[in-house]
């Protein structure tokens, strides 16, 4: 669902366009309409509806890459696009705990971009990988930066819900007064 939400967040915006999409062999060669099940709320973009579905492998026609794939394939594919030159913006687990990947909560540690440069070591083409933590750390970490807006409006309570894939039927909440 989270490849489904960057294409939501997407089909609007001034400054992106979706111009590839990218999955499992089952699913290339198809219409993204044909190979993916939409289960947002709203209707499929109809101009990703369009899009035939490539493979996860360089080249792609596109300038940056937006992953969402599961952990246990993630670092080989995203590695093989930074190391052909692409910036990839990964919600995968897989480079998270890279010395040189920032982990991205823009509110909190935008100077964290800043480790970009060393990966210009591992990736001399000039790609990157820039990940982000998961949904629930994000709570977290953006409860410290949020003891602002307790000042200013007077809410006390942060609550943190996710779901786990493997355990369907549950949800895990975390909640903390700030």
């Amino acid at each position: 669902m989270v490849g489904q939400r960057f294409i939501q967040l997407l089909e609007n915006h001034p400054q992106f366009e979706i111009a590839s999409v990218a999955a499992s062999d089952r699913s290339q060669g198809k219409n993204y309409g044909d190979a993916c099940t939409w289960r947002l709320g709203g209707e499929m973009p109809q101009a990703v509806r369009v899009l035939k579905v490539q493979a996860p492998t360089p080249p792609l026609d596109c300038d940056l890459v937006f992953s969402s794939l599961p952990g246990d394939i993630a670092r080989e594919t995203e590695g093989s696009f930074a190391e052909a030159g692409y910036p990839v913006i990964s919600n995968s687990s897989a480079f998270r705990m890279d010395e040189d990947v920032p982990l991205l909560i823009p509110e909190v540690n935008h100077e964290h971009l800043g480790l970009l440069e060393r990966q210009r070591q591992r990736y001399p083409s000039g790609g990157y990988i820039v990940t982000n933590p998961n949904c629930s750390t994000i709570m977290i970490a953006l409860r410290k930066s949020s003891r602002f807006i307790r000042k200013e409006t007077g809410y006390r309570l942060c609550l943190s819900m996710t779901s786990e894939k493997r355990f369907t039927s549950s949800i895990r909440h975390f909640s903390s007064y700030i």
